[in-house]
């Protein structure tokens, strides 16, 4: 029995008819994602909020005060400043994933049945989840670990100059695996200088 061009309704009727004998070759048999699938990600709240625009950050800008170190905003332009920077950069990393994903193609050489269609996808889906978020990571844990050396220490004004701060972390190893190749972060922070609150950190990336 050969059925030419069958509709989705027949090729389900024939499916619960002959599950087990069925075949119905495709005549196209690479697809783009995009062709049948479209992902719209949802970022965090924060990042579609007034403290990421432009606008606030010039308030913030035009509200602080060199004469009081302990003021607040001297230091919060900074801070959302950071956050505006990393909304953007996950912005920008998951489109450009989301982009290079449905450019991908499936390949079948006959149509599959729903439950083993929509196994198939979920499956490439996590893959593609993981994957985006294990690129992801690194460079977030970098951004953490700048606001850990940076951001906490926000107490007394500066009382002298040439005066080191050296209470804070001291370092930090942090060890990835990409595709297989072992990879290890480690920064070794010295000290800030007061009055001058000079950073001085050595940044040693090594990939083998």
């Amino acid at each position: 029995m050969t059925e030419s061009n069958p509709s989705l309704m027949i090729y389900k009727d024939l499916q619960v008819r002959y599950s087990s004998t069925l075949k119905c070759p495709c005549s196209n048999t690479v697809i783009r994602y995009d062709m049948f699938m479209s992902l719209f990600p949802t970022l965090h709240q924060v990042c579609s909020s007034d403290f990421v625009h432009d606008d606030f950050l010039s308030v913030l800008n035009g509200m602080g005060s060199s004469d009081n170190m302990n003021d607040w905003t001297n230091r919060a332009l900074s801070h959302f400043q950071l956050l505006m920077d990393l909304c953007r950069l996950a912005n920008e990393t998951i489109k450009d994933a989301v982009d290079r994903f449905i450019m991908r193609s499936i390949v079948i050489s006959n149509v599959l049945n729903e439950n083993d269609f929509n196994t198939q996808i979920n499956v490439t889906l996590d893959q593609f989840y993981q994957s985006t978020i294990v690129h992801f990571r690194f460079a977030i844990d970098m951004q953490r670990l700048f606001v850990q050396i940076d951001q906490p220490y926000t107490g007394k004004s500066p009382t002298g100059i040439g005066n080191d701060v050296t209470d804070l972390i001291v370092n930090r190893n942090m060890a990835y695996s990409v595709n297989n190749q072992p990879s290890q972060v480690i920064l070794f922070f010295q000290s800030i200088k007061r009055f001058f609150y000079i950073l001085r950190a050595i940044l040693y990336y090594t990939s083998e």
